[in-house]
């Protein structure tokens, strides 16, 4: 992986559900972006990792070629609204 690209002060909550528990954590945190070093990669394998580490929660997303696009549009069309 390469060094990660960080987004500071984003505001992160992550919502447990199991059966009818119910739990959540939300803080100001820092969004890492890792890319693997290794190019060029099958479309099945991850293109980008994000993470977020807040004091109480770790969140990981794992995104394929199809999710990274599908996210990459959607930030995209955010920014351009």
């Amino acid at each position: 992986m390469t060094r990660p690209t960080t987004v500071e002060a984003v505001d992160t909550m992550v919502r447990i559900t199991d059966g009818r528990v119910s739990m959540t954590a939300s803080s100001e945190t820092t969004a890492r972006v890792h890319i693997p070093d290794r190019q060029p990669l099958a479309a099945i394998e991850t293109h980008a990792t994000i993470r977020v580490d807040g004091p109480d929660y770790k969140a990981t997303l794992e995104l394929d070629a199809d999710a990274a696009a599908a996210l990459h549009a959607a930030l995209e069309e955010a920014i351009n609204r």
